[in-house]
């Protein structure tokens, strides 16, 4: 098993005991029930933008398929911890392509780690950068994206998770129209260029 490591047993063990480690694996498969490979998990609780090997490989190859632009892997070690205590290190960063909008070369920057079943989360860090600004007050949320000039559709997993697809470039308003109302609006002071996500 490609996931027999010390590393993995080190993060299985510490947020799931032996004994309950097949009842969490099937919970998690249950919260992650239609999640599309281009589609990120919203997370306000994430403080970096991470997600598991399967999942990135996957994510990786749909994203530069559809781009037509290659992704850059470096290594990396950032040490994270989870919500239930326990704790693990990513092994890689990488930049993969992404498509918000008519902006060209995005990018959204992810560690990577042997986190089996976690999907892609986005971060507050990377939710900051793209100025994100989420919408809750009707049946379809919505996000807005003040540094990229644009609207951004969210989906609503059966398990109350808010996803966002990574690739969307051309749903939402025009940059023109959007250009237009964001006239009358406050401007956050800019805090990345607009082609770099995160």
């Amino acid at each position: 098993d490609e996931h027999d490591t010390p590393a993995y047993r080190e993060w299985r063990n510490s947020i799931a005991p032996p004994d309950n480690q097949q009842q969490y694996e099937a919970a998690v498969d249950q919260l992650l029930v239609d999640l599309r490979p281009t589609e990120m998990v919203v997370d306000l609780a994430c403080t970096r933008t991470c997600g598991g090997q399967d999942w990135a490989r996957t994510f990786q190859q749909h994203m530069e398929r559809l781009t037509g632009r290659a992704s850059r892997l470096d290594q990396s070690q950032q040490r994270y911890s989870f919500g239930g205590g326990g704790s693990a290190t990513s092994h890689r960063r990488a930049d993969i392509p992404v498509a918000l909008g008519h902006q060209p070369d995005q990018t959204v920057t992810i560690e990577i780690g042997i986190f089996p079943g976690t999907p892609g989360l986005l971060g507050v860090p990377t939710l900051k950068a793209m100025g994100a600004v989420i919408d809750l007050s009707t049946d379809e949320p919505s996000m807005y994206l003040s540094n990229l000039r644009r609207h951004a559709k969210l989906r609503t997993l059966p398990s109350g998770l808010l996803v966002m697809d990574m690739y969307d470039p051309d749903s939402g308003p025009a940059i023109e129209t959007v250009a237009a109302t964001d006239a009358a609006r406050p401007q956050p002071p800019a805090a990345a260029t607009p082609a770099q996500v995160c």
